[in-house]
């Protein structure tokens, strides 16, 4: 078995820092120095697991916090298990124990730095705050009752916040009893308010209800503010890359909004459209996937990131759009974080991506948000004459588009060739023979004695995303074709979609609530 890291990854960084903040546990001894390890990424910490301090009542706190692991670890999986590779002996799940250590002594660092204690937080694990298997006395379950009793109670709010994530990534927190008393306070109350002043005033129009989401939102910011409550959005280990916490929507942004925008790739933008044989079934590559890298720049800060758009299951009607922060290693050069900084939610993304297709001369303030499917059918049903027609016609089009390339430069997207097993045709062609092996049972009723041995697969459902995937690049092109004061749009577009993935505000008008993200 491997590390959940949803639920097992999650309480082992809770557990982590009960034990270093509450306990006094050390962080354990580094393998190679011998000296008490530090926050700073080491290679060790891949395949090793810090050693017990030398003195017996400190090695007893740093074997307490390992068994805390360990109780709601597998056999498997427990922390002190190890395998044996060509290396030599190595800890199974050294760098996820490294990863825990690393986050309670990143937040060790960030609540000194804002004055305030380590010791006499209450621990909180927003997803299911009522586990028993913690070894952490006490639990909170302050935010469980936020979303529960608060944000989920009205489909309107739900219909704008989505769910939990979407609103705030936070996974744990640590909260003081002053924090939770408040929330207990206001908790089961506000929402009855909320309904009598709706009720009395006859409001039911989305301000009124997005006021009361801000309004949450306060709440909890200044909690955060004052020191009584620390939400943590978690991300594992980087390698070569030492972990920090930056605050996330916390403190009301300067100008009401996120400015000194800039954005290009980095990469060319790639989705290929070569049909081959692919281990004997039909697919397009060399990778289904849309990607791309991009640099962003908002309010002072940078976020290079690469981005994913791929199939989120064989029959759905959607795709999956996942991000990945770009890292500076700890000794110069770039690396990709191991893992999401989040995903889109689909219902954005569909919406922002929707109203850049079909934006008219550039004017996305009156272009339709409702269309992101248009000229996709689901499967099982064919495409039309006009589908195929359209469809040719975007990919010609785009396959000649720029885009902002670097400081200065343009690119055009990578679409790979209209051709199937090696057979390049005309784009029109091309397309109607996709949408022959779309309804046939197999390639070789389409493609002849050459598809005899070859697998249709998933190809419908992977053609579909191949056609999400031109509507992503057009959205692409008309924000790039956008100029406000001589500058394409893209750039916000770019930043835009970091943002969405990140759930973090562009302005105080979004809705997402206050977290600290540790990676």
């Amino acid at each position: 078995m491997a590390i959940d890291a949803q639920k097992e990854g999650e309480l082992g960084c809770l557990t982590a820092m009960y034990h270093i903040f509450e306990k006094g546990a050390s962080p354990g001894l580094s393998p190679e120095t011998g000296k008490e390890r530090t926050v700073k990424y080491e290679k060790w910490m891949e395949t090793k697991i810090p050693l017990p301090p030398k003195n017996q009542a400190e090695a007893k706190k740093f074997n307490a916090m390992l068994d805390g692991f360990d109780l709601y670890l597998s056999n498997g999986d427990k922390s002190r298990v190890t395998k044996t590779t060509k290396k030599g002996i190595e800890f199974k799940n050294a760098a996820w124990v490294n990863t825990w250590i690393s986050q309670a002594l990143s937040m060790k660092k960030y609540i000194k730095n804002k004055g305030l204690s380590v010791k006499g937080w209450k621990y909180g694990w927003w997803n299911d705050s009522r586990v028993s298997d913690t070894g952490i006395p006490d639990m909170s379950s302050s935010l469980q009752c936020v979303w529960d009793n608060i944000l989920s109670k009205d489909d309107r709010i739900k219909a704008i916040l989505l769910n939990k994530d979407s609103w705030d990534p936070a996974d744990v927190y640590i909260i003081t009893s002053k924090g939770e008393k408040e929330i207990d306070e206001f908790c089961p109350d506000l929402y009855k308010e909320f309904e009598s002043v709706e009720d009395a005033m006859k409001m039911e129009n989305s301000t009124f209800i997005e006021t009361f989401i801000s309004t949450v939102n306060s709440k909890l910011c200044n909690l955060v503010r004052s020191g009584d409550l620390l939400p943590i959005s978690l991300k594992a280990q980087t390698t070569q890359v030492t972990m920090t916490v930056k605050e996330a929507n916390i403190n009301p942004l300067t100008g009401g909004k996120i400015d000194q925008v800039r954005g290009y790739f980095t990469t060319k933008p790639s989705a290929h459209f070569t049909l081959s044989n692919r281990g004997g079934k039909l697919d397009f590559g060399p990778t289904n996937s849309l990607k791309f890298e991009a640099f962003t720049r908002g309010g002072g800060y940078t976020y290079p990131y690469i981005i994913e758009q791929r199939m989120a299951g064989p029959k759905s009607k959607t795709n999956k759009q996942e991000i990945k922060d770009i890292k500076t290693k700890d000794g110069g050069g770039e690396k990709k974080a191991n893992n999401q900084a989040g995903s889109i939610p689909v219902q954005r993304f569909e919406t922002l991506i929707s109203k850049w297709a079909y934006a008219q001369n550039g004017n996305v303030k009156n272009a339709p948000s409702n269309k992101y499917h248009s000229d996709i059918p689901p499967v099982g049903s064919e495409l039309s004459d006009d589908e195929v027609e359209f469809w040719a016609s975007e990919y010609d089009s785009l396959s000649k588009s720029k885009v902002s390339f670097g400081e200065s430069g343009t690119t055009t997207f990578n679409l790979g060739e209209t051709s199937i097993l090696g057979v390049q045709y005309d784009t029109k062609t091309y397309f109607s023979i996709l949408r022959d092996l779309d309804q046939a049972d197999a390639p070789m009723d389409v493609l002849g004695e050459s598809a005899r041995d070859i697998r249709k697969d998933n190809l419908s459902g992977k053609l579909r995303n191949k056609l999400y995937n031109l509507r992503f690049f057009r959205a692409l092109v008309n924000a790039y074709d956008k100029k406000v004061d001589g500058h394409p749009q893209l750039c916000m577009l770019l930043l835009r979609l970091y943002f969405l993935a990140a759930k973090m505000k562009l302005s105080d008008k979004d809705l997402n609530g206050p977290f600290l993200k540790i990676s």
